[in-house]
C-alpha cells in the first residue's frame, strides 16, 4: 500500500502512463519527509522537460 492507502499498482500504473522513453522510477519509503531533497529535484526537473 502506499502512503494514503493507494495500492501499489495504481503508483505502477501512472508510470506506465507517461509516454516519454526517458523515465526512471525512484522509490522512497515514508512520507514527503522521507524523500531524500536530490529526489525531489529531479523529480521537478523532469516535470519541467515533460510537462510544459
Amino acid at each position: 500500500m502506499g502512503r494514503r492507502g493507494e495500492p501499489r499498482q495504481r503508483a505502477l500504473d501512472l508510470y506506465d502512463a507517461f509516454g516519454s522513453k526517458e523515465k526512471t522510477l525512484h522509490a522512497n519509503t515514508g512520507g514527503h519527509v522521507g524523500t531524500p531533497w536530490f529526489e525531489l529535484e529531479d523529480g521537478g526537473r523532469f516535470y519541467d522537460r515533460h510537462l510544459r
